[in-house]
């Protein structure tokens, strides 16, 4: 069995991550919300609490065989499209590759 990280689980990262965990995958979500986790972790998800704008809440992130990036840009975060998407993205790449050293 592989494991897969989720990273967003909205619309699209739900979907995704609903069917890794039905074709038997270990799968981790990523959200920013303590309640959210507990709604995935019910669903059998192993969530983690984290916001790719926030390096330091990554730090939990664990080591996966596959990762999904499924982030939207919430405008009522107070965030921009570009902290979100593209230094989000930066900080979650930067992150993984710590981890392979």
């Amino acid at each position: 069995m592989s494991s897969v990280l989720i990273v967003g689980t909205g619309f699209i990262g739900l979907r995704a991550a609903r069917r890794l965990l039905a074709a038997g995958q270990t799968v981790f979500t990523v959200t920013r919300s303590g309640e959210r986790a507990g709604r995935l972790e019910s669903e059998g998800f192993r969530a983690v609490v984290a916001d790719v704008t926030a390096p330091e809440s990554l730090v939990a992130l664990p080591t996966v065989d596959a990762v999904v990036l499924a982030v939207g840009h919430d405008r009522g975060s107070g965030r921009s499209a570009r902290e979100v998407l593209v230094e989000g993205l930066g900080n979650v790449l930067r992150r993984l590759n710590d981890q392979t050293k």
